[in-house]
């Protein structure tokens, strides 16, 4: 990023008010909790454009240590009491991300990332959306602080999409719409934050609703 982009940017975060609102909105332009696997690392030795895009990852090998400070700072406001909606793109895919923190009595959750990203893809079979369908973004806990992150990855799909949040009375709910040849689907999902969580995979899939075209 940069010394005064991360100046800013910690400024902002610092002057987060959680009496002012608990909720706010981080948007990056590739993922910040989707990892790939090693397979997708070993892949990028055979070809130059999926090494290309590996190496624009904030995962990646040269991007790891701004990355684990990333999220320390998303971890910070947390801490204070307040509530991250990360929304990303890039992968050509739509997708939703929890991301709890391991404490004494049960998981809290630390944040939401969502990927809406497609409407001007011209296909969706690329590497990215492949390691999307298969499964292969890693959720192996991030270790931080003394404190262990887990990634819980509920729906995720390679079609044309786009997304939204919704704030009611100070409560988020994130939608994501994705389109067909045989229609389109709203995935309406409300933001768990407190008490015994529900499997995000499930609850995504309640969320399921067909949109009725004029």
């Amino acid at each position: 990023l940069g010394a005064e982009q991360w100046r800013v940017l910690r400024a902002w975060f610092a002057g987060l008010d959680p009496k002012k609102s608990r909720n706010y909105v981080l948007v990056s332009s590739v993922p910040i909790f989707y990892r790939v696997a090693e397979r997708a690392n070993i892949a990028a030795s055979f070809s130059d454009e999926i090494r290309d895009d590996l190496l624009d990852t904030w995962t990646s090998e040269p991007n790891a240590p701004e990355w684990k400070e990333l999220v320390n700072e998303i971890v910070i406001p947390w801490e204070r009491g307040l509530r991250a909606i990360i929304v990303s793109g890039d992968y050509h895919m739509s997708s939703v991300c929890r991301i709890t923190a391991r404490t004494e009595a049960e998981p809290k959750v630390v944040a939401y990332e969502i990927i809406t990203s497609g409407l001007a893809a011209e296909a969706y079979g690329g590497w990215k959306q492949k390691m999307g369908r298969d499964g292969l973004f890693i959720d192996d806990p991030i270790e931080l602080r003394g404190r262990m992150l887990d990634c819980e990855f509920g729906h995720s799909d390679t079609l044309p999409n786009f997304g939204g949040i919704e704030f009611v009375r100070g409560e988020p709910t994130v939608s994501i719409f994705e389109t067909t040849e045989e229609g389109s689907t709203q995935y309406k999902v409300p933001l768990q934050w407190e008490g015994q969580l529900q499997d995000l995979e499930d609850l995504t899939k309640r969320a399921e609703r067909p949109i009725s075209a004029p």
